[in-house]
């Protein structure tokens, strides 16, 4: 994942430009992730909410079966929570899941995030 260390290098929540520049780079991301998941272009939106002074927000990836977001902690780590859905309006959905977006640098751990979300939106029960 070419754009998961330039999110994790550096804290987003400190003014306006560190935070729209986390929110482009989020949301570069999020694209990313949705084309090695194999989304197809008009299956998903990527959207975000920039949140008030003291946090980095969070940007959002919708698919019918799969949502997902990226913020940044309180510890500066910018972390992915990840869940079944059941259409882009489904805002609670499934069980939370989440990782450190620095683990999907390791190719290992991003083919096998990339499969559990493969298997998230071929599921038929969710």
């Amino acid at each position: 994942m070419d754009i998961a260390p330039i999110l994790t290098t550096q804290e987003w929540i400190a003014g306006y430009y560190a935070k729209r520049d986390f929110h482009f780079y989020g949301a570069k991301f999020l694209r990313s992730l949705a084309v090695r998941i194999g989304l197809e272009r008009g299956t998903h939106h990527v959207r975000s909410n920039m949140g008030g002074n003291a946090v980095s927000g969070e940007v959002y990836l919708m698919h019918d079966k799969l949502y997902m977001w990226i913020t940044q902690s309180f510890n500066y780590e910018v972390v992915l929570f990840y869940r079944a859905c059941n259409g882009r309006r489904d805002h609670i959905g499934g069980e939370n899941n989440s990782l450190r977006v620095a683990d999907l640098a390791d190719e290992g751990r991003a083919a096998a995030f990339v499969e559990r979300c493969q298997r998230i939106i071929n599921c038929s029960s969710s």
